[in-house]
């Protein structure tokens, strides 16, 4: 390993949370769409502008994901993610990297950024632990799923993998080798994290 990679390695494991955020930055308020969150910090997508400050006031959302231990149907069909517990948390984010795209002018508009957590209480841990947990556990099942609809294709194993998509926030009516694909990079993701800055 390269001084550059471990640099670079992410220091906790991460899980897709696609929710809204709130921050501040010069007296305004302004919302975000929050890409996925860590121990250690979140990645938020969309921004409408960059904050001018490097420690950014902000509310996250976190939902307390139910872990999924039964493959019934009309179990999981019960599983509905809109009416699980949520967790209105505040806090503070140092902000760590940038994504965007190089415009014409070899500027960077900055559409994501990293952040990590400043300030974190013992509330915003273990919510965010447990929910880190959750879908770790889930996103195993439905890989479990994908996998088996590869061999026999049932209507029911499909409408399975449906339902778990819901819950876990992927498009239920993407093509099953979309699904796979999508999260099988979000299980790696998750378990093997490089690259990602101090989060």
């Amino acid at each position: 390993m390269t001084e550059d990679t471990k640099k670079y390695q992410r220091k906790h494991l991460r899980a897709p949370l696609k929710t809204m955020i709130l921050y501040e930055d010069d007296g305004y308020v302004f919302k975000a769409q929050l890409s996925n969150i860590s121990k250690g910090g979140i990645l938020i997508a969309n921004l409408p502008n960059y904050p001018m400050i490097n420690i950014i006031p902000i509310i996250i959302d976190i939902p307390e994901m139910p872990v999924i231990r039964s493959d019934d149907l009309s179990k999981l069909r019960l599983v509905n993610i809109k009416d699980c517990k949520r967790h209105i948390l505040r806090t503070r984010v140092h902000t760590v990297r940038r994504a965007g795209a190089t415009t014409s002018i070899g500027e960077i508009f900055a559409k994501n950024i990293g952040a990590a957590f400043v300030d974190q209480s013992m509330d915003l841990q273990i919510t965010a632990d447990k929910y880190i947990s959750s879908f770790a556990y889930n996103i195993t099942f439905l890989l479990r799923l994908l996998s088996i609809s590869i061999c026999d294709n049932e209507d029911e194993t499909i409408e399975k993998i449906k339902v778990l998509c819901t819950i876990l926030g992927y498009d239920p009516e993407s093509k099953i080798s979309t699904l796979t694909r999508q999260v099988t990079d979000d299980y790696r993701g998750l378990q093997w994290p490089t690259f990602m800055g101090s989060r």
